[in-house]
């Protein structure tokens, strides 16, 4: 999620709030199956099949939408 966060010293604030709740501009974190370990991304917008996601330093959506079953949480606070 560069330039938001950094790659290296930084770490963030995760709070699960119900799935419902997700809003388009949030930053949340899900367990990509093609990245293999959580991923941390904005919300594009929700369709039929989920969330779709993108990264801040790009405008490629991300291969699998954000689902109830492989969300983790949305990042409340980040610290470098």
């Amino acid at each position: 999620m560069l330039p938001l966060i950094p790659d290296t010293g930084s770490f963030s604030v995760i709070r699960r709030i119900p799935y419902e709740q997700i809003k388009p501009g949030m930053i949340v974190v899900y367990k990509a199956k093609w990245a293999h370990s959580n991923v941390q991304h904005v919300v594009s917008y929700k369709s039929i099949f989920g969330y779709a996601m993108e990264g801040l330093n790009n405008d490629v959506l991300d291969p699998e939408y954000v689902t109830p079953e492989n969300y983790v949480g949305v990042t409340v606070a980040i610290f470098d």
